[in-house]
């Protein structure tokens, strides 16, 4: 199975680059810098540098590589899970969730994908701090999950993940779901 993988190169895409081409799959992974390129090809991936916020440099990625499945890892977080530093990266981090995720999803029905998984996330630091920001964050999950675009055939799914990935259970998640369906 060709897997296409936006966000390849952070802490859960790395991993399952690996996974998934020691499990035969063909990879391509899309990552933000030249740096990220050179991993993705040490890891035995083809790679493509593409800005997920810019809808046209996707669609050209997304074109070239004619995947079956894409996966959805995009994110931009910080390098330290401080509670300081997550509010800092919070506003930049959805936004390349959502407009780079509509931008990845667009293309990737265009390409003609037929399995798209996603995933979300969740940081929370204290009980009291759950609820307010479930409340903020709720609206706008609701209205991405409920769009058509997630509904529009093939396999969709949402990999739930939060700050402790370091057993990377998402990573084996994943290479399941595509092991059961090449």
């Amino acid at each position: 199975m060709k897997v296409f993988i936006a966000g390849a190169t952070g802490a859960i895409g790395h991993p399952l680059i690996s996974r998934l081409v020691a499990a035969g799959h063909d990879v391509v992974g899309m990552t933000s810098s030249e740096r990220g390129l050179q991993t993705l090809r040490g890891a035995g991936a083809e790679g493509v540098v593409a800005n997920a916020l810019d809808a046209q440099a996707v669609q050209v990625a997304m074109n070239k590589a004619r995947p079956d499945a894409v996966i959805e890892e995009l994110t931009s977080l910080p390098k330290h899970y401080t509670p300081e530093e997550m509010r800092a990266a919070a506003d930049r981090d959805r936004t390349v969730r959502l407009d780079g995720g509509r931008n990845l999803q667009n293309a990737a029905r265009a390409a003609g994908a037929r399995r798209y998984i996603v995933q979300s996330t969740g940081f929370f630091y204290a009980p009291d701090v759950v609820y307010s920001r479930w409340r903020r964050c709720q609206p706008s999950a609701r209205s991405e999950i409920g769009n058509p675009r997630f509904r529009a055939g093939g396999l969709v799914m949402g990999a739930r993940r939060g700050c402790c990935s370091s057993d990377h259970s998402s990573t084996r998640m994943y290479s399941r779901c595509l092991q059961h369906r090449r």
